[in-house]
């Protein structure tokens, strides 16, 4: 790109790459025009392309293509123009690196190659994969580049979005309060993952943990040791989900109590292949219900002392003075044992007295955990000011219930919150229940318990917030979540038991209408796609295999929208038949058309792509029947491989044949690869029917239909031997030519 415009050049290069093309055409159109067929090629490729003089005294630039504007939103009179003030299109964070690459690759002719930014008027970055081919004019000696700028803006972004995401997700587990960990599902319980709240809640570094493979079998309690291991047993060989209370020993010894939840995954096949699960400290709750249990049984254990010695002191009542004065000294022990019970138990006990008693006193009692509960003595409590120290959203509906219970007689209970002397938030369940009557039979005296449950509500607060945000994934994502039941076979009958509000975004149908009658859903599928959905939907009822369809529906206001529908049975009954399957659906209606659009496109082109000097195909891959045939194969096929089209379209499978032994490892996994991404590219060799080895480069898309089994692709294969061979003998390493074709 440079100074001078020279419209006409085009055509000269093409013609006498072409020395068999009758170019007398040319002298009846207009100045700057190009002649067919060449001008539909250049104007319909998907890239700009470019001719630059690079020996000339001054840079310029004698071709470029139109679609510039479309894809950089500048005309082309900017970059034709004398000058070189279309580097002022170019980001400047990239604009030296760039330059410097093509001053090296100017002065030793070698193929150029960079990525880069442009920057659109609007303030968008247009990323571009720009690679050109140097050559001289074999008439005039003159230096040329031969280009492409290809927008690989939506790659670029895609790694990037890519990369952040998992960052976030990476923090995400790091900093969750419980341990998360992934696990081999074999004898030893293998760590694969286990982020590093395990450090907090065991003292061992989460590469301790990764390094010994028994690691979880060394830290368990020896008393709890085989009972848990032969659980693990248990559920690795049913499958069912793992839930279990246990101790574990810490690295200083401690005793851990934690709750340990884990599903089995499996893979297609349905063999096991990890345990994944979380693991909660639970340590005070279960040192609190020990604790609460030991002070139960020993009230009950002195309660029936205490009975039994005042029964034994009635039988001899009458007899011996000296044996009762006894019975009570022993009678007053064990009050001061219960009292010392009561004052130590894990919770505080209370008398509540409601009005004042026949002789007008009023009696109180609290124990003195109310000091530890909430920082006041038990005088300051029973100065009748409690009610003050309520929370001020629980006031009105605690003073309800006290009320009702002071009329009725009913039991108190309740969870709500106080506000402890320090300005603490403490949640308490309180239980009262009447123990007496006055002589008008009012109520006159509750005995209660108050146990602290603030550390339950806070986890129970995070366990909501966490499943608000996982609410919040599902409802405000871009797609549509659903899960059904299948409740019989033959006929069907589906029972929709979820569907995302999404759905009404979409198509403009309410979530209850499905509800109502789920096999409406195939009423509303587009005719032309809906015998071969039902039939795909009968066959996953009947299997329980996943899917992977695509098909139109109607919405509600007679929009045709393509729907990309995936998902999977959950559960199945004890016959094995699948009970409940798991979906998701996404808009891909902006996809579907542009693939119709260009595949309208490359049909309109195909006439000319027939007599390009590349090798135009496409293929169709049946998945069910384990077979891949081309179905098209230009007429450059023979100039290139030796191999008439129609003998390589006759026989199925007969790429393989064609790549050279020493690349073929690498040329099938380039392969698998593309199952995954649909997109397929790569430089390899292939081995004449002669013995000639030739480099090719080949690059195609899979395009898929509404039958999940099926897919085609579409691509070309362009001959780079000069290419490669030149990079060779510049010496360049392998790498930089056989993953990547060399520019041209």
């Amino acid at each position: 790109m440079g100074r001078e415009s020279k419209p006409n050049a085009l055509p000269t290069l093409v013609a006498k790459a072409y020395p068999s093309r009758d170019m007398d055409d040319e002298q009846n159109l207009p100045d700057g025009a190009f002649p067919l067929p060449f001008r539909s090629i250049v104007e319909h490729l998907p890239v700009i392309v470019y001719v630059d003089a690079w020996d000339a005294p001054v840079p310029q630039t004698l071709y470029i293509s139109p679609n510039v504007q479309d894809m950089l939103g500048y005309p082309p009179e900017l970059y034709l123009e004398p000058g070189q003030r279309w580097l002022e299109t170019v980001h400047p964070d990239d604009l030296a690196s760039m330059k410097a690459e093509l001053a090296i690759c100017s002065s030793s002719g070698r193929p150029y190659e960079l990525h880069y930014r442009f920057l659109h008027p609007d303030g968008r970055e247009i990323w571009v994969r720009d690679r050109a081919t140097p050559y001289r004019d074999p008439e005039t000696g003159e230096g040329r580049w031969m280009g492409a700028l290809e927008d690989v803006t939506a790659r670029v972004e895609a790694e990037h979005a890519h990369a952040l995401s998992t960052i976030q997700y990476e923090t995400l587990l790091e900093n969750l309060p419980v341990v998360v960990y992934e696990t081999d599902p074999d004898d030893d319980r293998s760590t694969r993952y286990m982020n590093r709240t395990i450090e907090d809640l065991l003292g061992y570094t989460m590469e301790e943990w990764l390094d010994q493979e028994d690691m979880w079998i060394e830290v368990l309690h020896p008393d709890d040791r085989e009972r848990e291991l032969a659980a693990h047993d248990l559920a690795s060989a049913t499958g069912d989900p793992w839930e279990r209370e246990y101790r574990l020993i810490g690295a200083e010894g401690q005793v851990v109590w934690v709750r340990d939840q884990a599903v089995l995954l499996r893979d297609a096949d349905g063999v096991p292949t990890r345990w994944q699960g979380v693991m909660a400290d639970i340590t005070a709750e279960k040192e609190a219900q020990l604790a609460l249990a030991a002070a139960h049984e020993e009230l009950e254990f002195r309660v029936r002392a205490r009975t039994a010695a005042l029964q034994e002191t009635n039988e001899l009542m009458g007899i011996e003075i000296a044996e009762r004065q006894r019975a009570e000294e022993e009678r007053l022990r064990a009050e001061q044992q219960l009292g010392h019970i009561l004052d130590n138990v894990p919770a505080v006990v209370y008398l509540w007295q409601t009005r004042e008693s026949d002789d007008g006193t009023f009696s109180s009692f609290i124990t003195p955990k109310i000091a530890e509960m909430l920082g006041y003595s038990p005088a300051e409590w029973a100065d009748g000011g409690w009610r003050n120290r309520l929370h001020p959203h629980d006031r009105d509906r605690v003073n309800d219930a006290a009320h009702r219970s002071i009329e009725e007689g009913v039991p108190f209970q309740m969870e709500y919150r106080y506000l402890a002397r320090d300005g603490r938030v403490v949640w308490v369940v309180d239980h009262a229940v009447l123990q007496q009557r006055n002589a008008v039979g009012e109520t006159l005296l509750f005995e209660g318990v108050m146990m602290n449950v603030t550390a339950l509500h806070e986890a129970e607060e995070k366990a909501a917030e966490a499943q608000g945000r996982f609410r919040t994934l599902v409802e405000r994502g871009p797609a549509i979540h659903y899960s059904y039941a299948l409740r019989s076979w033959d006929p069907p009958h589906v029972e929709l038991e979820y569907v995302s509000p999404q759905l009404n975004d979409v198509l403009g149908v309410t979530a209850d209408a499905w509800i109502d009658d789920p096999m409406a859903w195939f009423a509303m599928i587009h005719p032309d796609d809906r015998d071969a959905m039902l039939a795909a939907s009968r066959y996953t009822w009947q299997t329980g295999e996943p899917w992977i369809s695509e098909y139109r529906i109607l919405a509600a206001d007679g929009r045709v929208v393509w729907l990309a529908d995936r998902g999977h049975c959950v559960e199945r009954d004890d016959q094995g038949r699948p009970t409940r399957f798991l979906g998701a659906i996404a808009d891909v209606t902006d996809r579907r058309e542009r693939l119709a659009e260009l595949e309208a496109e490359l049909e309109m082109l195909r006439a000319i792509i027939d007599v390009a000097p590349a090798v135009s195909w496409s293929e169709t891959v049946d998945r069910r029947a384990g077979t891949t045939r081309y179905t098209y194969l230009s007429p450059e096929t023979e100039a290139m491989v030796g191999i008439a089209p129609a003998e390589l379209l006759a026989e199925p499978a007969s790429f393989p044949r064609l790549v050279h032994p020493d690349d073929r490892a690498r040329v099938v996994e380039t392969n698998r690869r593309s199952e995954v991404t649909g997109e397929w590219e790569d430089t390899y060799r292939i081995l004449r029917p002669d013995g000639e080895v030739r480099w090719v480069h080949g690059r195609g898309r899979r395009i898929d239909g509404a039958n999940p089994d099926l897919s085609a692709w579409y691509g070309v294969t362009i001959d780079v031997t000069a290419q490669v061979e030149a990079a060779q003998a510049a010496g360049l390493a392998p790498d930089s030519w056989a993953a990547t074709p060399p520019r041209g």
